[in-house]
């Protein structure tokens, strides 16, 4: 965008992450960060043989 304004550069950055439908909202982005570590802290208390039998599911 030549010859631009910088506001006006970044008036239209904001625009296009609004208007972006893939883009996650941020308590979806922190819900699935939960998640996985709610789910990583599960796998640690299984063991070896059980994470194995998982693994192989």
């Amino acid at each position: 965008m030549e010859g631009a304004t910088p506001e006006a550069l970044e008036q239209l950055r904001r625009i296009e992450a609004t208007a972006d439908p893939y883009a996650m909202q941020p308590q979806t982005i922190m819900e699935e960060q939960e998640s996985r570590r709610e789910l990583y802290d599960g796998l640690k208390r299984l063991t070896q043989r059980e994470q194995t039998y998982l693994l192989h599911r």
